[in-house]
Formats: C-alpha cells, structure tokens, sequence
C-alpha cells in the first residue's frame, strides 16, 4: 500500500541521511591519504570505510526495493542499487591491484577513477530514496 511503502520510505531515507555524509568523510579521508602517498596499510584502511558505507546504501536500496510495492520505483532503486554495487566491485578490485602495484600512478589513478564512480551512483540512489520519501 501506498502507506506502507511511505512508511518504509520514510524509514530508510533518515538511515540514508545518517550514511551519506559519512561516506562522504570517508572519501575526503581517503583522498587525503593518496594525496599524502600513504602506504597502501594506511589507504586501505580508509577505503575499506569507503567500501563499508557504499555496501550499507546498497543494503538500504535493496531493503526498500524489496519491500515497496510501487512498480516504478521498485525499477529505479533496483538499476541504482545495481549500478552501486557494479562501482564497489569495481571499487575493491581496483584496490587490489593499486596495492599490488604500489606506488605507480595509473592503479592509484583508477582507485580514484571508481571512488567517484561509487560515490555518483551512491548519491544517485539517495537522490531516488529522498525524492520519492518527498512525493
């Protein structure tokens, strides 16, 4: 029903609101840490926030899309929750071989690449969670 999905929307727009900004100082931290040529230990560490916030969006859009029933809505989050989690796959390989390949430039470079490709698919599916909590 209509209620119930407000309710759900409602619900996980505010944990959203909580993780965003949060994610959002992982990738500040994170970014700092490159621009400081930390060891791959040091970045890491930040990265694997970056990651863990990313994955707690993306258990909050698979949540709601589980859970409402409005048809058009349940496509949207479901191709952003999708797109998401392409990102931080992509994300944690990146990584990977960053590390394996640190200091070059180029692997870090595409660590950086796929940060802000999480980060615009993160905030792509919270701009679908909060519009649709507004209507």
């Amino acid at each position: 029903s209509d209620l119930r999905d407000s309710q759900i929307l409602d619900f996980y727009s505010s944990q959203i609101a909580i993780c965003a900004p949060l994610l959002s100082q992982s990738i500040s931290k994170f970014i700092t840490s490159v621009q400081q040529n930390d060891t791959p230990k040091i970045f890491n560490g930040h990265l694997k926030y970056v990651i863990l916030l990313a994955y707690k969006m993306l258990f909050v859009g698979d949540t709601v899309h589980s859970n409402i029933t409005k048809a058009d809505l349940k496509e949207q989050i479901q191709a952003k929750s999708d797109e998401l989690h392409k990102a931080v796959v992509a994300l944690h390989e990146a990584s990977k071989q960053a590390t394996l390949e640190f200091p070059k430039i180029v692997p870090m470079q595409a660590v950086i690449d796929h940060v802000w490709q999480t980060t615009a698919a993160a905030n792509q599916l919270k701009s679908i969670i909060f519009n649709a909590t507004c209507l």
